[in-house]
């Protein structure tokens, strides 16, 4: 009985059967690895996902809302005034245009070139009191 014992253990022992064991380890490992990646990319777009809904939740309150106001006689009046820029009869449009900061300081270079030659050295030797 102690050898049948020996020759049993031998088996599991001999070289085959552990190549055999290791072939199926490394199988479960590559097997795992990929459940973990896909794992990973399906929280990634799960995120993703719910970011866009998050999105387009904020975006169905603002159009709703902005219906709310345009269901009002207010909101349609505010509306044309702002884009078609109208008045109603007996009032006046008023535009307020900003002059541009790049022309001012152009015209200022360009009063400083008109400088004659002459006048360079007008100013050069000019004594200051």
């Amino acid at each position: 009985m102690i050898k049948f014992k020996k020759k049993k253990n031998r088996f599991w022992y001999s070289p085959i059967v552990l190549f055999v064991l290791l072939a199926i380890l490394v199988f479960f490992s590559i097997s795992i690895w990929g459940l973990f990646e896909r794992y990973q990319q399906s929280a990634q777009l799960k995120k993703v996902a719910k970011e866009e809904y998050e999105q387009l939740t904020k975006r169905i309150e603002d159009l709703n809302q902005d219906i709310s106001e345009l269901s009002t006689e207010e909101g349609k009046e505010g509306i044309i005034r702002v884009k078609y820029q109208v008045a109603k009869e007996g009032e006046k449009v008023l535009s307020i245009v900003e002059e541009d900061q790049s022309e001012k300081e152009d015209l200022g270079e360009d009063q400083r070139s008109k400088k004659s030659f002459f006048d360079f050295l007008k100013d050069l030797f000019h004594k200051k009191n």
